[in-house]
């Protein structure tokens, strides 16, 4: 049961019933472990409960929860999924685990809890889309934005033999709606290796993904590149032909069979958006005022910068959105 709830607009909360406000979930420890495939929630929570079973920490003496999140969100047929498990101050880790230590940060949210047959996987994908279109809707009511830190699904444990099972979305918030304004910005001109995604089958997404990993072991370097998706329409719903692109190979990287070229810089309008949690208003007013002339704006390609990926926790579902300036 979570503490620290706000009351809310009586109007408001009888048309939302479902939603309600945590003032400040404070941080946890937390260990983690990331599951990359075709079914990575299955896979990483089988993984992180047999380790925290082996390490005793689903003993009677201590009551973990666990959250997760997609990381990354944007590839279709294999995903990646990262799990965290709240852990004791005192706990001690072994070198040779499989999962690491982390700290989950805290902040205000929006908490939305929906029952789903557990085996019915539509059931439980139409409650969740649910929720995430509730949730947009509420924002643009109740005067609360969206905000940047990090968003959370915790599964709950299921009733026995009631065949459902309970899920929390904690999706953050907060009081100014504008948590991250836009700006003009130059984006520098840029050494990538391109991938054509020409069926959104995500087999290009998942190539660049995989060498935008190597390259950041190779160079040491994390921060170091970037992850861009370039397309012709400006709509970033567009589902079309559209570029992967990678970012400054590091020295020595075996460039044999890769596409490079140079990404011309360039002036953007430009601002930070979620994959999951819909359009805010904020973004809507942006984009309006973008073509109805308030900017200098230009013929171009809209381009998508996956943003939170070298985070040690950051939102894994965030991207800047980069709108042509003359």
């Amino acid at each position: 049961m979570e503490t620290g709830l706000l009351a809310q607009d009586l109007a408001l909360q009888q048309q939302y019933p479902e939603i309600s406000i945590i003032n400040d979930m404070p941080s946890m420890r937390v260990t983690s472990f990331w599951a990359f495939g075709e079914s990575p929630e299955s896979d990483g929570e089988a993984n992180i409960r047999e380790w925290a079973e082996r390490r005793g920490l689903l003993s009677s003496t201590w009551k973990p929860r666990i959250f997760g999140c997609d990381y990354p969100a944007f590839f279709a047929r294999r995903r990646g999924y990262e799990y965290w498990l709240t852990i004791p101050d005192d706990f001690v880790f072994e070198a040779d685990d499989i999962c690491v230590d982390k700290t989950l940060p805290g902040g205000m949210y929006a908490l939305i809890s929906f029952e789903f047959a557990i085996v019915d996987m539509g059931d439980f994908i139409s409650r969740l889309f649910g929720a995430m279109e509730s949730f947009a809707s509420w924002c643009r009511e109740s005067g609360y934005g969206f905000a940047f830190h990090q968003y959370l699904e915790e599964m709950l444990p299921a009733e026995a033999g009631s065949g459902m099972q309970r899920m929390n979305c904690y999706f953050p918030i907060g009081l100014d709606a504008s948590t991250k304004e836009p700006a003009v910005v130059e984006l520098p001109r840029l050494k990538v290796a391109v991938f054509h995604e020409n069926n959104r089958d995500f087999i290009a997404s998942e190539q660049a993904w995989e060498l935008y990993r190597s390259w950041s072991e190779m160079s040491g370097d994390s921060h170091r590149h970037r992850l861009f998706q370039v397309q012709d329409s400006l709509n970033k719903m567009y589902v079309g032909p559209s570029e992967i692109l990678v970012s400054d190979p590091p020295a020595g990287a075996d460039l044999t069979g890769l596409e490079i070229k140079e990404l011309a810089g360039r002036r953007y309008l430009r601002f930070l958006t979620h994959f999951k949690l819909g359009t805010s208003e904020l973004e809507q007013n942006c984009y309006r005022a973008y073509m109805e002339g308030a900017y200098e704006r230009r013929d171009g390609q809209l381009v998508i910068e996956y943003e939170g990926l070298n985070d040690d926790l950051g939102d894994r579902m965030r991207y800047w959105l980069y709108y042509p300036l003359a």
